[in-house]
């Protein structure tokens, strides 16, 4: 996968992708059946900048190389020390989101993929209009809202071999 950008050169990818329903889940076994950190999760949830902008890194490489469920893990966790009604958590919470229509497109679940993937461009697309500053720094608004409209309209392709990807990949923004 040498032909995908790294921004965290530090993260370890998972053995495997966790795909529902096709594997068992990474934090519940039969003696454990709620949630835990992961296996390379050291349980700290990120609570400042520099810990959220290293987890959209993280979550911005297990993305583009078809770790879609654990990209979701990613953004999860900055998501949930935010205000709720904040802009970044909007804009989080759309990452998230199309990570699972990336997801749902590797599980060929289409009615999945359609539902995300229409949230996040209009999502992605009153953000970019009401407060561009929340992309500065990750993937450009216009490549955000023309993947999830590409996911919607079932034109965006999985490239062959494990795990899945998307034949997009998204970059960070060039500062200007």
């Amino acid at each position: 996968m040498a032909d995908r950008p790294r921004y965290d050169c530090d993260l370890r990818f998972p053995s495997r992708a966790f795909v529902p329903g096709r594997m068992p889940h990474p934090r519940r076994t039969a003696a454990n059946p709620g949630s835990g950190p992961l296996p390379d999760d050291h349980g700290q949830e990120p609570d400042g900048p520099g810990e959220r902008d290293r987890a959209l890194l993280q979550g911005l490489d297990l993305f583009n190389h078809g770790y879609f469920w654990e990209a979701h893990e990613a953004w999860e966790a900055p998501w949930q020390g935010l205000p709720r009604d904040s802009d970044d958590a909007l804009h989080l919470q759309a990452l998230i989101r199309l990570a699972a229509a990336a997801l749902k497109l590797v599980m060929d679940e289409p009615a999945g993929v359609a539902a995300h993937a229409a949230w996040c461009a209009a999502t992605f697309g009153r953000l970019q209009r009401s407060r561009p500053e929340v992309f500065r720094g990750g993937p450009t608004a216009q490549a955000l809202i023309a993947l999830s409209r590409r996911l919607h309209e079932r034109r965006e392709s999985l490239l062959p071999g494990e795990p899945r990807r998307l034949a997009t990949i998204l970059t960070l923004a060039v500062p200007e």
